[in-house]
């Protein structure tokens, strides 16, 4: 079940993003981990030109994940939203899909208490 940390602003995401934080959800479920936090979203202080502010982004706890399953969880996560995963050194998972007629790229980075889950449309070259 997703649960929304106090304060969190919600009302801008984007519907790729709600929908990719379902998958999320999901994902936690399967693995055992039954309470998915939301605890940033369009609120909250955040790199200059951060996808948080336009809702393209949403940060995911990842504290209550044992650790052995923090990057199997980011892992299937990345292959849910795109379905292949291009960087999973140091912690990070980096995952970029792009469909015919619409690329785009969704982002998560693992971090040491949550997942930076990020969509971002990129123009077709």
């Amino acid at each position: 079940m997703i649960h929304i940390k106090p304060g969190v602003t919600i009302h801008r995401l984007q519907p790729q993003v709600v929908l990719a934080t379902h998958a999320v959800d999901g994902i936690y479920q399967r693995h055992g981990i039954i309470e998915c936090w939301l605890t940033s979203g369009s609120d909250g202080k955040h790199r200059a030109g951060s996808k948080h502010y336009s809702g393209e982004a949403v940060d995911i706890r990842t504290r209550n994940v044992p650790s052995q399953l923090r990057i199997p969880v980011a892992i299937d996560v990345a292959k849910a939203l795109v379905g292949r995963v291009f960087d999973g050194r140091h912690g990070r998972v980096k995952m970029i899909f792009q469909s015919p007629g619409n690329p785009s790229l969704f982002d998560i980075f693992l971090h040491k208490t949550h997942m930076h889950v990020e969509y971002d449309v990129k123009e077709q070259t």
